[in-house]
C-alpha cells in the first residue's frame, strides 16, 4: 500500500486536469487527456476515465453507491485511490487504495499534513473538488485544470454525465438523492436560473478563497473548463 508521503511533490511543475462529474466532461476525448502530466477524477470519473487517471479520488466516508459500482467494473490495480482511511476496509482491497483525510484547519497548500483541505476561511463541509486541488498542489502541479466542476445544476438536472435524471426525487422536485451515499439534499435556486446546494455552495467559495490566498502567492495557476460557480479560476476552452 502507498502512503500520502511517497506522492508529496512527485510531479513538480507538472500540468494537471482534474475531472469531475458535470456536463463539461462530456466534451473530454482522449485526445485531450495527452495535454497534461497529471489527471485525478473525483469520485464517479472513473466509469468512463479509469484507464487514463494518474490518481482517483474518493475522500468522503459513505460513497456505499460508488463502492457498488467498483465492484462491478474490472478496475486497473495500479491506480493510486485515494479513499477515506475510516472505511478503506469496504472498498476491493485488491486496489491500490492510499488511506486519507479530511481536515478543516491545513493551510497549507503544498503540503498533506494532517489532511487534505475540508474547508478554508470558515468551517464547512465541502465536496471533493476542494481535495482534488490540494491533492494536485501537493503532487507540484503548478498549472492546473478542472473540467466538469459546474457545482450547480441546469436543464432539470439531466446535464451530469452519468444521468443525474436519476437523482430528481419524484415527489419533491427540490430534492437530490445522491446515489454515492444514498442522502438526499434540497437544493436552492440561483442567479441565471441554476440550481445547487449548501455544499457545493460552499465547495466553489472555498476554491475561490484557496487560489487567492494560497495557490497564486505560490505561483500555482488554476483554470476551469467548467461552466459553473467558480469565479477565480481563470475560464478557458478545452
Amino acid at each position: 500500500m502507498d502512503t500520502i508521503l511517497e506522492h508529496e511533490g512527485k510531479y513538480p511543475d507538472a500540468k494537471a486536469l482534474i475531472i469531475g462529474c458535470g456536463p463539461t466532461t462530456n466534451q473530454l476525448k482522449e485526445k485531450h487527456l495527452d495535454r497534461f502530466d497529471v489527471v485525478i477524477g473525483v469520485n464517479m470519473s472513473f466509469v468512463r476515465f479509469d484507464p487514463y487517471l494518474t490518481y482517483h479520488l474518493v475522500i468522503e466516508d459513505t460513497p456505499w453507491g460508488l463502492i457498488k459500482q467498483m465492484n462491478k467494473m474490472n478496475l486497473r490495480n495500479d491506480l493510486p485511490r485515494l479513499v477515506s482511511g475510516n472505511i478503506i476496509e469496504k472498498y476491493p482491497q485488491h486496489l491500490n487504495l492510499i488511506p486519507a483525510n479530511r481536515v478543516h484547519d491545513n493551510p497549507d497548500i503544498k503540503h498533506y499534513n494532517n489532511g487534505l483541505m475540508w474547508s478554508f476561511g470558515y468551517r464547512a463541509d465541502s465536496s471533493v473538488a476542494l481535495q482534488a486541488l490540494h491533492w494536485a498542489c501537493i503532487l507540484g502541479c503548478t498549472d492546473i485544470r478542472f473540467i466538469g466542476t459546474e457545482l450547480c445544476w441546469r436543464k432539470n438536472f439531466n446535464d451530469h454525465f452519468y444521468g443525474d435524471e436519476g437523482y430528481r426525487d419524484k415527489n419533491e422536485t427540490n430534492k437530490l438523492i445522491f446515489p454515492a451515499s444514498g442522502y438526499t439534499f434540497c437544493t436552492e435556486k440561483l442567479k441565471g436560473g441554476v440550481e445547487s446546494f449548501q455544499t457545493f455552495i460552499d465547495t466553489a467559495d472555498f476554491i475561490d478563497r484557496v487560489i487567492v490566498k494560497l495557490c497564486e502567492p505560490a505561483g500555482i495557476k488554476v483554470y476551469d473548463y467548467s461552466n459553473g460557480l467558480i469565479s477565480k479560476a481563470q475560464k478557458v476552452k478545452l
